[in-house]
């Protein structure tokens, strides 16, 4: 009666107990590896996450406190300025936060 039911057909499945206990240790070991690696890909991939929200949220708390500090009619051109990554456009002297803008240029150079 077992032998009309079987589980895997008697070609894929080894004939010895030693063929069986080694396939399925190894396929335990490969499945155990597989796990591994995904929580720790996805755990990697969590605290990185993390890490750019972080550094985003105070990038833009930074940006907004200096805008905050600026003339309305101000803030606008040297906005511009911090954005394109260059000091050109704030080249009057009169905005602070242009200034500001200016010496963390330099500080960033001299590094």
């Amino acid at each position: 009666m077992r032998a009309a039911i079987p589980l895997i057909s008697g070609s894929m499945w080894p004939s010895t107990l030693r063929s069986r206990i080694f396939l399925i240790l190894l396929i335990g070991l490969a499945l155990a590896y597989g796990l591994s690696f995904s929580v720790l890909y996805m755990e990697r991939t969590m605290s990185a996450k993390a890490v750019m929200l972080g550094t985003l949220e105070n990038d833009v708390a930074t940006s907004i406190a200096v805008l905050d500090r600026l003339p309305p009619a101000n803030a606008a051109i040297c906005w511009i300025g911090s954005a394109a990554a260059t000091t050109a456009s704030c080249s009057d002297p009169g905005f602070r936060a242009c200034r500001i803008h200016q010496a963390r240029g330099r500080r960033s150079q001299a590094r």
